[in-house]
């Protein structure tokens, strides 16, 4: 037997769930749908708000990825784009310190595309590598993936919204689920993972 079709839930009730202090809370002031009909036409009008986005070193690295041209593609437009979006734009000094590790040549061509986008740099706060490891004795991710997902509490502990990366240990849909889950669970900010295909601002 097929699921009914899911009924979007009316602005008031959102506000009554977000006030019941369920295990998930959304800020649903900051995305408020208004329905407005016309003549017995329906028309959906969203607010505009300004996304805090956290690149992980995997983004700039698909510059060079000629074994993955579509994403290559992708990672392009993506930066372009970045340019001239209104969203903020955050890395990390773990990012630093994992392109230093590239060749010269490659390592200089990584800075400068960088340095082409309106980026913030955030330093990691000591907080995120402990949150890291609770990640890892959730057994959200193996100890191996420690330098992965410790973009994600970077992410956290800085309260930014999107992850953007291309690295599938921590756009693994599974795992971000659970780290969206322990996050609620635990008071911390909700943060998501999305690659940069899916991170364009319609």
């Amino acid at each position: 037997m097929s699921r009914p079709p899911a009924k979007p839930i009316k602005p008031e009730r959102a506000r009554q769930f977000e006030r019941s202090g369920g295990d998930v809370q959304f800020d649903f002031a900051s995305v408020v749908t208004i329905l407005a009909r016309d003549g017995g036409r329906s028309s959906v009008l969203e607010t505009q708000w300004t996304m805090k986005l956290y690149l992980d070193t995997s983004v700039p690295y698909l510059l060079f990825a000629d074994d993955a041209p579509h994403r290559r593609a992708v990672t392009e437009m993506f930066l372009n784009w970045l340019r001239r979006s209104s969203d903020e734009v955050y890395v990390s000094s773990l990012l630093e310190e994992e392109i230093s590790y590239a060749r010269t040549d490659r390592c200089a061509t990584l800075i400068s595309q960088l340095q082409r986008l309106p980026i913030r740099m955030i330093r990691m706060p000591p907080e995120s590598v402990r949150l890291a490891d609770r990640y890892i004795a959730e057994g959200i991710v193996p100890r191996k993936l420690k330098c992965d997902i410790l973009h994600v509490a970077i992410a956290a502990c800085c309260g930014l919204d999107v992850v953007i990366s291309w690295n599938g240990a921590i756009t693994n849909m599974y795992r971000v689920m659970r780290i969206c889950e322990f996050n609620s669970r635990n008071g911390l900010p909700l943060v998501v993972v999305h690659t940069p295909e899916v991170a364009f601002r319609p």
